[in-house]
Order: structure tokens, then sequence, then C-alpha cells
């Protein structure tokens, strides 16, 4: 049984049940409400009534029963890395790729990069976080350290193309004003597994945001990567300019191949993963598809406190890795045939080319 509270608690949950609230909460991102639905109908029969306050039950003990999952996973993890070496403990790779980021010899990990303004916090909504809490880390889990040990870097953008306000100074509006937290950065692998989040605490991204997720890439993953961010095009001063990044200060850029036909052309020139090395097929287009997954929680934990906040995000960006690694296998095979198809095609074109270029000839 699970207490309702850890001193004199008027409740208790069995595992087994907290299991299923926490799936409903968490997988199928069902509210608190509809929950309690589900809770009164299981319980119609049995002979002891439900509190009147499950409401407010299963909003405490929600969350702490998912802090306690993810302190198990953590003890769990380090149990699993004992027999590591120093060496291998420094280089974390990534769950869907391997070590590629610690291999120079080896192809690239593509890491992409995009923010996104929906996961929003409110000003006005007061935390209860301790400094000093043992447990802080295991609710942060392993995307938010570049909150801690962020890059100041003020300036604003000075290449590039001018048809994106991103990474240019900005004057916060008055509604931005109310927000303590503007939105969320991410970073991710090409198979979509979640690398790195940090909160925007400016209006719009910043650079701070974007090189302080990247500093932690090369921390954790190796510094041989390759980066597609929207904006890639206005990327390349700042990563020769910040001393921790000098690591990737050559790092092949690419845009997102549904972003790149809003750049001018001969950015698109130089910039379309296609026509970029290291890149291969990949869209750029993968944490589109994250932020549409987390936007079932954008609304209520805009009102959370900042530790609730992190601990829904982590615990719903685990289960979202989780997901995608279970069904790595259909993914690969499906972008095998896709890459065969457009090799095939290819093959065909530029046949078909040869055989025109030679009928030119001859007649000539």
């Amino acid at each position: 049984m699970f207490p309702s509270s850890p001193v004199d608690p008027i409740a208790a949950i069995h595992i087994s049940l907290m299991e299923q609230m926490s799936v409903l909460r968490i997988d199928i991102q069902v509210s608190i409400s509809k929950i309690v639905e589900y809770v009164e109908k299981i319980h119609r029969n049995s002979e002891d009534p439900l509190p009147r306050s499950i409401a407010n039950i299963l909003g405490s003990i929600l969350p702490a029963y998912q802090k306690l999952m993810l302190m198990v996973g953590a003890d769990v993890d380090c149990l699993c890395k004992v027999h590591l070496t120093e060496a291998q403990k420094k280089v974390v790779p990534c769950p869907a790729c391997g070590p590629k980021a610690a291999d120079p010899n080896g192809d690239r990990l593509i890491v992409n990069v995009d923010g996104n303004s929906s996961l929003r916090q409110f000003d006005r909504v007061a935390g209860h976080r301790v400094d000093n809490d043992p447990n802080n880390d295991h609710v942060e889990g392993p995307y938010w350290q570049a909150d801690k040990e962020r890059i100041a870097r003020q300036q604003q953008a000075t290449v590039g193309c001018p048809c994106y306000r991103a990474l240019r100074a900005k004057s916060g509006s008055n509604k931005a004003k109310d927000l303590r937290i503007k939105g969320v950065v991410g970073a991710m692998c090409h198979r979509e597994v979640p690398l790195q989040m940090t909160n925007i605490f400016t209006p719009g991204e910043s650079f701070n945001d974007v090189t302080s997720i990247l500093n932690q890439i090369v921390k954790k993953h190796g510094s041989h990567i390759a980066i597609m961010y929207n904006v890639a095009c206005r990327l390349r001063p700042a990563l020769s300019d910040t001393v921790e990044l000098s690591g990737i200060a050559d790092a092949p850029l690419a845009v997102g191949i549904f972003h790149i036909f809003d750049h001018e052309p001969s950015c698109q020139a130089d910039h379309h993963p296609y026509a970029c090395n290291g890149f291969g097929l990949s869209c750029g287009e993968c944490l589109e598809r994250l932020w549409s997954f987390l936007g079932g929680y954008a609304s209520s934990t805009r009102y959370m406190s900042p530790e609730n906040r992190l601990l829904v995000l982590t615990v719903g960006l685990n289960y979202y890795a989780s997901r995608k690694i279970k069904k790595i296998g259909a993914s690969l095979v499906k972008r095998w045939q896709s890459a065969a198809a457009v090799y095939q095609h290819a093959c065909k074109q530029l046949q078909a080319l040869s055989l025109n270029r030679q009928r030119n000839l001859l007649a000539e």
C-alpha cells in the first residue's frame, strides 16, 4: 500500500492501482478529475467509502509516487554501472544511437535542437523547492542540467537569414512578463530519443539556451556530433566564440527539412540536410513530434510548482524515450526501406540521364 502522506495518512492506495493511475496520468495524459471518476467506478461496490478529499489526495500522492519511481530507477542505473571504468562512466552513450559522439572515426551523432513556447509557467506560482533536498536530482533526471550550468552569451545573431526571430535580441511584452518560464529548448537524437532540456527565461530563444544545451551534449556524449536547428545558419559564430564549445566549432550544421524552404536560396544551398555530409535522410523535425506529445501537459504544468512541473515533464520524457526505444526495430526497418527506395530511384534517374547524354552525343 502507498500512503497518502508520510505522517498520519488518512488513506492508502494499493501499488497496482497507483501504477494504473500513473499510466493514465502520464502515458494517456488523463486529468485528475477523470482519474477520480475512474477510481469511483472501480470502488463503487466496496463497503468502505472513498474519502471526500480523494481529488486532493490524488493530486499530491501521484507526484510522490512518480518521484519514488524515478529514485528507484536511478538506483538501478547506479547498480548497473558498478563495473564500468571511470572513463566509461564519463561518456554516456545515446540510448538509441550508442557512443557515436565519442568515436571520431565513425558516424556523427545527429543532434536536433528546437524551442517550444507552450510549456510555460506563470510567475505567480510559488515554488516549494528545498535546496538541500537530496532527491531534487532525481526529479530533474538526466535532462535539466543545462539550467544549472548556463553559458552566458548576450550577443545577438549577426549572420544568417533575417526571416527568423530566434537568436535575435527582443524586448518582452507585458504578457511575457507574467511568466516565470517562457518555454523550453530541447535536444534529441535523430532516432527521437530526448537528450537534454532547458527552460527559457527570456522572451524567445537565445544563444544562452542553445549553447547551454550543446555544452551538456558535449560533456555527456562527446563532440563528434552534427547539429540540426531551424536557424543553424546563425549558429556558427556562437560555436566558434564559445570556449566550452571549441570541440564542435567545425561541426556540420543543417536546417530542418520543412524550415529550410523559408530560408534564402544561398542558405538553402549551404544548410539543406540532404546536401550536407553527415545527415543522411534525417528530416530534423522529430522535436515537433515530442512537442506535440508534451503539449498534453502544457495547461496543467503552467500552474504547478517548479519542482512538480519538472517532475511531470521528466516522467513524460522518460515515457516518450522508452516508447521510441521499444519501437526502434520497426523504425529502423522502415527507414532502411525508405533509404533503399530513394537509392533505387536515384540510380534510375542517373542511368536515364547518362543514356540521354550518350544519345545527345551520338546525335551531334
